[in-house]
């Protein structure tokens, strides 16, 4: 199974002058013919024009109107393999992978050390053994012991 990698360029608007060719029609298919020739000899297969739509603004007041754009594309057979795992690293644009590629830093939080409720119950409740007080809130008051 072949694989191509396709590219897309717009189409010449306006002709291109030459020697010996005459007419608005003889320009425009030279600048064409030429914009052909200079993919060809870089290695890619031209397969067709195509005329798409496209959403752009016009206008004072930047109203959206339809224009339809003229582009030539092209064909080329990649050299990367189809079952190839490191595909996907290839330079270029790829349009599943994420915009950023950077990872978050990573920040060490301090150790939380996390006590049930029992536990929490009884640590008061030997506190207030020991001292005999508590405050109205219900924790432990706490008083320094004097030693005789």
């Amino acid at each position: 199974m072949s694989i191509f990698e396709y590219k897309v360029i717009p189409a010449p608007f306006s002709g291109k002058r030459a020697k010996g060719v005459k007419g608005a029609d003889g320009r425009f298919a030279n600048a064409l013919s030429e914009s052909i020739n200079e993919l060809a000899s870089a290695g890619w297969e031209y397969v067709r024009a195509e005329s798409l739509p496209s959403v752009e603004r016009k206008g004072l007041m930047r109203k959206r109107h339809e224009a339809y754009q003229n582009v030539l594309v092209f064909r080329r057979l990649s050299d990367t393999d189809p079952l190839d795992e490191n595909a996907d690293k290839k330079d270029g644009f790829n349009p599943f992978k994420r915009f950023s590629a950077k990872t978050p830093p990573v920040v060490a939080a301090p150790e939380v050390q996390v006590t049930s409720e029992k536990a929490i119950l009884s640590e008061v409740s030997e506190k207030s053994d020991e001292t005999g007080k508590t405050d109205d809130t219900g924790g432990v008051e706490t008083t320094p012991k004097k030693e005789d």
